[in-house]
This record gives structure tokens, C-alpha cells and sequence, in this order.
């Protein structure tokens, strides 16, 4: 299931929720749209509706006490973009508004946005936990160079988002700390927001001999902290910047039509794995491998499953298959199976006759469930679909709960004309070899030396990627036509894909 929230007018929130299980991808699902509202709304729902560019300096800062985040968000927005002018109004009210008001943390943030920090910097000792968050906040934020201390102080805060705030502002504004031992306490807290900051930010600061020695301690808890920064400092790329340019990217060409122009978009995407085996290793790189290497044998599995989660990222031949059985991944390629018999492709996106002159919704439920059950099996649908949980499927949308999430009539233009309604992430790319030759199937796995596709026939192949030319990205699916070529067939297979429930096993 999957949910959209967005929040509305009069501060009510709208949720789509969506029944995606076992099939994200899918162009077609059953959905809802809901309103929550206070006990007390109308039912009519009202909205004092206003344009806040055209509105008073008054209204907009009496809209920052309204109920409605999105009013309040959308009167310090404009207020905001006022700049100047409206930098020495909010000073004043700031100076006279408690500092519990809920206009206390819009007003905080107008003011540290004019330049006047030393208004701000006093808050730090606000008895109100959110004040001291949204000082430190908005210090870490405008502050062009801001004291350390105060960070470092605030990791001793006794509220969470405050020592969030400063590990955040740590990571991100400073080279240096002063704090290590708090930070690795907090590594090792058993909040995961905290724990998940702190190894942030000791994966860039934390010396090589300081991470050995928590991988090789003797609490466990050191150790599983160890474990995630050794793997946060080997396997997860900086979050911003420029990559190395000595790193593999798989080129992408995209066309963007602007108004009179077509621009050209020149991308890549990469693996850690690619990385890994491309590039030559550091000494700190080998180190770091060998530290989370040697927690394979942890006494704790949990630590050992966690140790194998970042060397699976690297697919090194030392580690990758037994970090595979520690993480009860199967290490060989799925067996090779025979061609689905029957399987074309021919790219029709209308209905032949013979399928399209029946009601399917009424016919379905005079089908064999079992006889469908088997032709699932037999046709070789099973070689790609996933149709209860525990299934492997092949790299084709699952099935799994088909029943409740899709209709009868989109299943049967995906099972006879499967090429009328493609999800983006299931079209096929055709590959043009060097020797001129073409092949064209769903990339279902991609490394820096190989591409492997699923072809129509349900077979996979792989190709050196030093032997591709060219890739193009097609509107079409891999999945084949011509496996249910009579509709007592597809009646028979459409009563057992409706047994598919969400809770079907």
C-alpha cells in the first residue's frame, strides 16, 4: 500500500492511498481519496482563501498564528521573499512575542534570515526544547562562521532533535570536533535517527585506527557502530559534489523539448560495485575492507548480516559469496530455463477479434481456477512472475495480490496485447552490438563489465558491455504474445489470477 499526504486548505489533510503490493510499478490500481478533518469542521468544508503577495504586511504576520501549517508556511514564505522590508517589523514583534508563541519559531527564523544572530544566539538556553532546535537550526543555517562550541555543547542536550540539529550542523559546517566521544555514544544509541546522524558524521571525522578499534571491541555494541561507519565510509558516496572522475558511469543520453529548443541531457549512473572494480584501492579503502571483512565471523549475526550488507554492495570475488549466504541471498544466476514455447513479439496493442467480442468480467468467473493454475506454470508465466510471496518471479511486475489490485480488463490487455500499456520500468531496450547484430530485452542487472536482459522467450543472455554499441530504450515490453491463443485459455487463467488476494499465500 501506498500512501500520498499533502495538507489542504483550512489545515485539513488529503491522503491518496494507493493498493500497490507486490507491484509498484503498475500503470493500473485501485485507490482511495481521503479528507481528515477536526471533529468540529463543517461540513461544507470553508476556506477564507487570499493571495498573499498582494497582502498586507499586517495580514501576512497575523496568518503566522493561523491553525493551518500551510497558512502560517505560506505567509513566512512571502514574508521571506519581502526581504529588507520586512526585517526590522519582525525584529520588533520577535523582541515582544513569549517565546512559547507559536509565531515565536516563524519570527525566529525572519529574523536570523536579516542578519541579526545576536538575537538569536541567547535562545540557545530557552527552557522551550523547540526553541533551543530552532536556534541552533537557524545558527547552522545563517550563521557565515559559527562557533563549534555550541554544536559540540548541544550534543549533551536532553532533546533529541536538538542533538540531531547539532550532529547535522557538525557534519556538514565543520572540518574538525572536539566531541568524539559523545558522537560515538551516540553511534551507539538505540535511537536510529541519532544513530544513523552520528555515524554520518564520524564516517568523514573518525580516524582509521579509531574505527578498528570499535570493529574489534568487545562490546557489541561498539562493534555494530564500528561495523557502520567502516561501511558508511567505504560503500556510500558523498552527498553532494562532484564524482571522481576516475569513477564508471554508464553514459544515458535523454532529450528535454523546451519552449523552441530540444536540449540534450548527457547522464550516467554507477554502482559501488562498478567503483570497486575499477578503480585501484587506497590503503585506508583495503583497511576499511578487511575491518568489515573480518566481522563476517562476528559472534553477533546480526553484526555479521550488517558487516555483509556493505561488502555485498562491492561484489568482491574475496567476500561476495559468503557475505550472499550470511544475507540468504542465492549466489548463481538462476537456472537457464527452456524457451517459452509460443512467444512473440509483434507489438499489437489492440485486442484480436476473438478476445475482444467476449465480457470477461462475466466469463472469468465461469473458469477453471485449477486448469488456470497450471497454464500459469505450463506457459511459462511463472518464469518471470512472482504470484504468491515466497515466489522468485524473473524480473517481471509481480503478481502477487493481482486479484485485488487490478482489474479484469488490464489483465487482459496485458496478458493478449501486452505492448498497449507499458510501465517506464519495464520497457525493453534494444542493444546494437559492435558486430552490428541486435538484441532487445528487459535489463534486469547491469555491472560495469555486463548487461544481462530477459528476453521474450523468458531466457536471460548477457553481453560484455565492451561489445555494445549502442542501447536504445523502446516502447515496448518484453513480455511475449501468443501464450493464451483461445479464450477458454485465457478464461481458465484469468479465474486463477483473481484468486490473488492481498492476503493470499
Amino acid at each position: 500500500m501506498r500512501w500520498y499526504l499533502a495538507v489542504g486548505r483550512g489545515g485539513r489533510i488529503f491522503t491518496s492511498v494507493c493498493h500497490m503490493k507486490g507491484n509498484e510499478a503498475s500503470p493500473m490500481y485501485r485507490s482511495e481519496i481521503v479528507m481528515i478533518t477536526r471533529a468540529d469542521d463543517s461540513a461544507a468544508a470553508p476556506f477564507d482563501a487570499y493571495e498573499e503577495t498582494n497582502a498586507t504586511a499586517e495580514k501576512l504576520f497575523a496568518e503566522l498564528a493561523s491553525d493551518s501549517w500551510h497558512r502560517r508556511y505560506r505567509a513566512h514564505i512571502e514574508l521571506l521573499r519581502r526581504g529588507a522590508s520586512m526585517s526590522e517589523e519582525a525584529i520588533r514583534r520577535f523582541k515582544i512575542t513569549p517565546e512559547a508563541s507559536p509565531v515565536s519559531a516563524h519570527l525566529l527564523w525572519l529574523v536570523a534570515a536579516s542578519g541579526k544572530l545576536d538575537l538569536i544566539t541567547p535562545l540557545l538556553t530557552s527552557t522551550q526544547p523547540s526553541v533551543r532546535v530552532q536556534a541552533l537550526r537557524a545558527l547552522a543555517t545563517f550563521e557565515p562562521s559559527p562557533n563549534r562550541a555550541i554544536f559540540e555543547k548541544a550534543l549533551d542536550d536532553t532533546n533529541p532533535q536538538a542533538v540531531h540539529t547539532a550532529l547535522v550542523a557538525l557534519r556538514e559546517r565543520f572540518t574538525e570536533m572536539d566531541a568524539m566521544p559523545r558522537a560515538i555514544a551516540l553511534a551507539e544509541s538505540e535511537d536510529r535517527l541519532l544513530r544513523q546522524a552520528a555515524v554520518q558524521l564520524l564516517a568523514r571525522r573518525l580516524p582509521l585506527t579509531a574505527i578498528q578499534n570499535l570493529c574489534e571491541s568487545n562490546s557489541a555494541a561498539e562493534r555494530l557502530a564500528g561495523i557502520l561507519i567502516a561501511g558508511e565510509r567505504l560503500t556510500v558516496p558523498q552527498f553532494s559534489g562532484a564524482l571522481p572522475e576516475s569513477w564508471p558511469l554508464s553514459p544515458m543520453l535523454s532529450k528535454v523539448a523546451y519552449a523552441g529548443e530540444t536540449v540534450e541531457l548527457h547522464s550516467g549512473n554507477f554502482t559501488m560495485a562498478d567503483v570497486w572494480a575499477s578503480a585501484q584501492k587506497s590503503p585506508e579503502e583495503q583497511s576499511l575492507f578487511s575491518f568489515l571483512e573480518r566481522r563476517l565471523d562476528d559472534s553477533e549475526p546480526d553484526h555479521a548480516k550488517q558487516a555483509a550488507f556493505f561488502l555485498r554492495l562491492l561484489k568482491d570475488p574475496r567476500t561476495d559469496e559468503r557475505c550472499a549466504q550470511i544475507l540468504g541471498i542465492p549466489t548463481a544466476k538462476a537456472a537457464q530455463v527452456a524457451p517459452i514455447k509460443g512467444a512473440t513479439s509483434s507489438g499489437i496493442t489492440e485486442l484480436p477479434n476473438i478476445f475482444a467480442s467476449v465480457d470477461w468480467t462475466k466469463e472469468t468467473t465461469k473458469g477453471d481456477k485449477q486448469r488456470g493454475a497450471n497454464l500459469f506454470i505450463e506457459r511459462g508465466c511463472a518464469v518471470c512472475h512472482a504470484a504468491k510471496p515466497g515466489d522468485n518471479g524473473g524480473g517481471g511486475p509481480s503478481l502477487i495480490g493481482a486479484g485485488s489490485r487490478l482489474t479484469i480488463p488490464y489483465l487482459v490487455e496485458s496478458v493478449i496485447t501486452p505492448n498497449k500499456t507499458v510501465s517506464p520500468i519495464f520497457k525493453w531496450t534494444m542493444v546494437t552490438k559492435t558486430d552490428g547484430t541486435a538484441i532487445a530485452g528487459l535489463i534486469t542487472s547491469e555491472t560495469a563489465t555486463e548487461v544481462e536482459l530477459l528476453l521474450p522467450a523468458g531466457i536471460r543472455q548477457s553481453i560484455p558491455v565492451r561489445d555494445i554499441s549502442k542501447r536504445e530504450l523502446q516502447d515496448r515490453s518484453p513480455m511475449p504474445e501468443g501464450l493464451i491463443q483461445t479464450p477458454d485459455d485465457l478464461r481458465d487463467l484469468l479465474s486463477f489470477l483473481t484468486t490473488l488476494k492481498e492476503n493470499s499465500k
